[in-house]
């Protein structure tokens, strides 16, 4: 299994078998944990919720003759989906 050290980006490979559990980065020993799957569903969960929900606003105010708040949340949108997509 991949994984990227949280501290120090450092890239390696552990057994399969540590998956959930916890190991040290062999470059800067950190503590840290392989397959964090809870925490990628909620993250994901969020995102693309959060991209909907945007995009459903935009588009319900420009529908609704709100044009330019419409596009306001769209670009808010589009501008935080591409900020989180880089961070996460």
């Amino acid at each position: 299994m991949e994984v990227n050290c949280e501290s120090c980006g450092h890239h390696f490979e552990v057994p399969a078998s540590m998956k959930g559990g916890m190991f040290n980065c062999p470059k800067c020993s950190k503590l840290q944990s392989a397959g964090r799957n809870w925490q990628d569903k909620i993250y994901y969960t969020c995102y693309w919720g959060g991209v909907l929900l945007g995009s459903s606003l935009g588009i319900t105010a420009i529908v609704n003759s709100s044009v330019p708040l419409g596009i306001i949340l769209l670009i808010i949108t589009g501008i935080l989906a591409a900020i989180f997509a880089l961070a996460g």
